[in-house]
């Protein structure tokens, strides 16, 4: 923690820390590019790009323990495509191309050795995904303390398509196909955090949380933390795929309508990863929990595996009508209108389903809600990090400890998008229009259980249903006496409500 620069606000002495720092950002790009044609039969065309951007971001504190990091994102791309008239009527067109991007996130303490700087046990030693400084977060708005990231992602993008264009009297055809392939290297390592609030110093009754008692840096300097923990992942290399077939006539039907009506057929295949990393979670598969307990509990994580390697399973339904007409009303008034579906990728964010593989290893507080002080800081893991087992526990993988379940069916998400245009012409040199646009999203992705920079989003799998919200308040009641039974009321994915009976 860095010493004071600045007397700060009287009584309480918050905002004493002022610094002034420069970031710095380096932006370097290269384009190349050549031409070149054959008889007015066949063009050529290659393109290359290289670019990079680095931030540096400035320096706050005097010591290690400092809060930002630097960025470095070197990327290329290119590309070529060729195009031939075999007549005036019909021409093809090829492209292939590709880019790489390589997004580098560094803390500024990477190198340093979490153990023997900050005095932890020794037996921690080697045991962080990165040597780096743990961050330390607190709350009620002191600054939170070290960068404890290391990420370099590397994402690439290679496509190809052809496109054919035949012109007839009437009619004017289009069709092609395209092919997607993305790549996606994502190793996350941190060295860990630890949170820190009031509670632990706030009393004199350990279970009246006051916000006038207690402080947070009173609770860091015992070592009574909140939570937190250190994760060990694994760097998966992931691949997706996308293939898509299109059909188009721009239809003169005579002087005054054109109709353009189309046809396009998508299929985006779920991913894969280099060594079947992968699971996902299946609602209704037997948990062997259920034989301890007696109870018959549904739900667990399946590893992909070398006979289905796919993490979700793709649609093939998806089929994206696209229609329009320009109509001429008069001489001054012409009608447009328009509707099309258009799918999105299924998921374009990050990667889950890899717990087992990467594991997170809690930092135990407490047992009775923060009463009591169960590991102190100066010892956070008293039995050691945990070890990712990878597959073998199956069902069972995590037990005890928290799940981020990625679904396996997965309706793939889309917009259908709509216009309809009025013109009509008020002058030689003036145009009046009338439009309105619209769009709906269908089937948007949720319940994914990602989590990004600001925390997990989409439903929970678990939420209760609609129809249970009747009940009111009873929902609060754990157990309710039934003919001389417990009823205890408990959630199956997906949200679905069941009433057990156990023997009183």
């Amino acid at each position: 923690m860095p010493q004071p620069t600045q007397a700060g606000y009287p009584v309480t002495g918050i905002n004493n820390y002022f610094k002034t720092g420069t970031n710095r950002i380096e932006n370097d790009r290269y384009d190349a590019r050549v031409d070149w044609s054959w008889r007015d039969k066949l063009t050529l065309f290659g393109r290359f790009t290289k670019a990079r951007q680095d931030l540096i971001l400035a320096q706050f504190f005097d010591t290690i323990a400092e809060t930002n990091r630097n960025d470095f994102n070197p990327r290329s791309s290119a590309s070529v495509g060729v195009t031939y008239v075999f007549n005036p009527t019909l021409i093809v067109n090829a492209l292939i191309g590709g880019g790489h991007w390589t997004e580098q996130q560094l803390s500024k303490a990477l190198g340093t050795d979490p153990v023997a700087t900050l005095g932890l046990p020794a037996a921690l030693t080697g045991r962080f995904d990165v040597q780096a400084l743990p961050a330390f977060f607190l709350s009620d708005g002191y600054t939170n303390i070290g960068n404890n990231q290391s990420n370099v992602t590397a994402r690439g993008v290679y496509n190809g398509q052809i496109n054919v264009s035949k012109e007839m009297a009437t009619h004017s055809l289009k069709f092609g196909w395209s092919l997607e392939h993305s790549v996606l290297n994502f190793p996350t390592t941190t060295a860990g955090n630890f949170n820190f609030d009031r509670f632990f110093t706030s009393g004199p009754n350990p279970d009246a949380r006051a916000s006038n008692a207690g402080n947070v840096i009173a609770s860091l300097l015992l070592g009574t933390g909140s939570g937190g923990g250190v994760p060990r992942n694994i760097a998966p290399a992931v691949t997706q795929a996308y293939w898509a077939w299109y059909a188009q006539d721009s239809w003169r039907v005579n002087q005054r309508l054109t109709v353009n009506y189309g046809l396009r057929y998508e299929w985006q295949r779920g991913r894969t990863e280099r060594y079947n990393r992968l699971n996902y979670f299946d609602p209704a598969v037997t948990n062997p929990l259920g034989q301890r307990v007696g109870l018959n509990l549904k739900g667990g994580l399946v590893y992909v595996s070398e006979d289905d390697r796919f993490q979700w399973e793709p649609s093939h339904k998806d089929f994206a009508p696209r229609i329009g007409f320009a109509y001429k009303v008069t001489d001054k008034l012409v009608a447009r209108a328009g509707y099309g579906v258009f799918y999105l990728m299924s998921v374009n964010v990050g990667i889950d389903g890899t717990e087992g593989y990467s594991i997170t290893t809690p930092w135990v507080t407490s047992l009775d809600g923060g009463r009591t002080v169960q590991n102190f800081l100066r010892n956070p893991f008293p039995n050691g990090i945990l070890e990712g087992a990878g597959n073998a526990n199956g069902l069972a993988t995590n037990v005890g400890l928290s799940l981020s379940p990625f679904t396996r069916k997965r309706p793939t998400p889309y917009m259908q998008q709509y216009s309809l245009d009025l013109q009509y012409q008020l002058g030689n040199s003036l145009v009046a229009e009338l439009g309105y646009v619209g769009s709906q999203g269908r089937r948007l992705s949720f319940g994914s259980g990602i989590s990004g920079a600001s925390g997990s989003y989409g439903f929970e799998l678990n939420q209760l249903p609609d129809a249970a919200l009747a009940q009111g308040r009873a929902l609060l009641d754990r157990y309710h006496a039934r003919n001389g039974t417990v009823a205890i009321l408990y959630n199956q994915f997906p949200a679905v409500a069941h009433n057990v009976q156990i023997s009183a």
